[in-house]
């Protein structure tokens, strides 16, 4: 996994640095008159990630070689679950617009955990948590932070 996690680490870092100075401010328009800065979640969100994946890799580099780093992981269930997953999000993505941030965060939420394997818990948890955190999330950003999700 050492070489795995450099691996992952420095593309994170990559894609991090290339998104915080180049997309966001092209996708972004800065500025807004009330509340916080249309950028500032974004950029916040993707400082942190830049610095986690910069200590994943750095925290990497001085151990001793891993013997699991000779075969490769990635059996067909894994790489169904990337694909399934894609389909996935790529599905919210879209249904966001059309359906809204709630319902489509709802489905999206139960389906990941169900996927994650959340079955063998309690149904009670799978009910009630995909509820509550976008409506949570909602009217936090909406009410504190002022930004309007769609």
């Amino acid at each position: 996994m050492k070489r795995a996690d450099i691996i992952t680490g420095s593309l994170l870092v990559l894609f991090g640095l290339v998104t915080i100075f180049v997309i966001v401010p092209v996708q972004i328009d800065s500025g807004g008159d009330y509340g916080l800065d249309p950028s500032f979640f974004p950029l916040t969100l993707l400082w942190l990630v830049t610095a986690m994946a910069v200590l994943l890799a750095a925290t990497r580099v001085p151990l001793p070689p891993d013997p699991s780093d000779a075969a490769p992981t990635m059996d067909l269930m894994n790489w169904l679950f990337i694909v399934v997953a894609t389909v996935a999000l790529t599905i919210a993505y879209v249904a966001i617009d059309s359906i809204g941030f709630i319902i489509t965060s709802i489905v999206l939420i139960a389906t990941v955990m169900l996927a994650m394997g959340a079955r063998s818990r309690n149904w009670l948890a799978i009910a009630t948590i995909p509820v509550i955190a976008p409506i949570i999330i909602y009217y936090a950003l909406g009410k504190i932070f002022v930004v309007q999700l769609p």
